[in-house]
């Protein structure tokens, strides 16, 4: 399988809702990137889609203090620090998934949900229903 910039690999040391934990990594994802908690995770994909620079977000969060980080543009052919065979590689304990996610208007996610064979989990057009499809 070929792993396009904007998909992440989902590896769950565990997957259910009050003990979600594990790691997320892609191509274009320098290092894993762990989560403890299915907030912690929301937060993540977030971060880690703003570093790819794409798909880019249609919301910029405000900040009035100079830690935060600065807006990234979309980036249309991100740096790939893997390649696609290094990262299928990559499981969870519990379980793997892969993330496409394809936009993110109106502040949520839209994309699709693939077991880590390829087949495919779901669509989803929130980060609820893409954690829903996680969880199941």
């Amino acid at each position: 399988m070929i792993y396009s910039d904007n998909c992440i690999r989902i590896c769950m040391d565990s997957k259910e809702r009050e003990q979600f934990r594990g790691f997320l990594c892609g191509v274009a994802v320098e290092e894993p990137v762990a989560f403890c908690n299915w907030m912690d995770f929301l937060v993540k994909v977030d971060q880690v889609y703003d570093a790819i620079g794409k798909p880019q977000p249609t919301h910029v969060i405000r900040s009035f203090d100079n830690t935060a980080p600065a807006y990234k543009p979309y980036v249309a052919n991100p740096v790939r620090y893997h390649e696609s065979e290094a990262i299928a590689r990559l499981h969870g304990q519990a379980a793997t998934c892969d993330l496409l996610l394809q936009s993110r208007h109106h502040a949520e996610w839209q994309g699709l949900l693939k077991q880590e064979d390829g087949t495919l989990l779901g669509r989803f057009s929130t980060a609820e229903e893409c954690l829903e499809l996680l969880l199941k």
